[in-house]
């Protein structure tokens, strides 16, 4: 009987492990749509979509929680909640209007590269004592690196997002352009989880679909800066 249970748990693992990362960046894909036709349903699938990506690292044990249960993952988790509110807010408590769609200024940049380089530099000093990057080849080290970098990219891309400014569509391009980088380059990147052959490939081709989406928003947002944020075109609503 326990090895039965081993087994049901060890598949139950690689179960999560190979298809919950598919499913996350599926509802990525949700996210970005609904987001760009400004439905407050949008922070739903984005909530959805971190919290799947944190499961598999939760039951394949304590081991693996430093891989993908960062303090970024769990700020994550929480910008989507941020998001609703806001865009609930906005959408239901001005009688003349909701939350405008508008440019990041100098500085909303400002903010971003903080948020995006500090905990990059933290982690990368941490990992250079510990002599982690050279065990890897030379494109996987520069890559790892710079992984370190993109880790919050996610982040800032809800948040920009969840104030309404419009250039945080390509940073959710750039999210999605990272996974597919290292195939493009033809090298080979760290999995922690070990996900299959077939879940990378699936993930790639949602990951593009993400892009697309990305795109689609931010052409869909640009277009109504400049116009009244007042029950119009540039509002967010709480449509589905």
């Amino acid at each position: 009987m326990n090895g039965l249970g081993n087994d049901g748990g060890t598949q139950l693992v690689d179960l999560a492990s190979t298809w919950l990362p598919v499913l996350s960046v599926a509802l990525l894909i949700v996210f970005a749509a609904l987001a760009a036709r400004r439905s407050t349903w949008a922070w739903l699938a984005a909530g959805l979509s971190v919290l799947v990506t944190m499961v598999p690292f939760l039951v394949a044990g304590p081991g693996m929680a430093a891989f993908g249960l960062s303090p970024l993952a769990f700020l994550t988790l929480l910008v989507p909640l941020l998001g609703w509110w806001i865009w609930h807010r906005a959408g239901t408590e001005h009688t003349a209007g909701a939350l405008p769609v508008r440019h990041a200024t100098g500085k909303h940049y400002l903010i971003a590269a903080v948020i995006l380089v500090v905990p990059a530099l933290f982690s990368v000093v941490s990992l250079a004592p510990q002599g982690a990057l050279a065990e890897l080849s030379a494109g996987q080290a520069a890559l790892a690196v710079l992984g370190q970098f993109m880790r919050g990219m996610l982040f800032v891309a809800l948040l920009g997002l969840a104030f309404g400014l419009v250039e945080s569509w390509w940073l959710l391009v750039l999210d999605s352009a990272w996974y597919l980088l290292p195939a493009v380059l033809g090298l080979n990147t760290i999995d922690p989880l070990n996900v299959s052959v077939a879940a990378h490939v699936a993930m790639a081709v949602l990951h593009a679909g993400v892009i697309i989406a990305a795109v689609l928003g931010y052409r869909a947002w640009n277009s109504r800066t400049g116009t009244s944020s007042m029950s119009g075109a540039g509002s967010v609503t709480n449509r589905a």
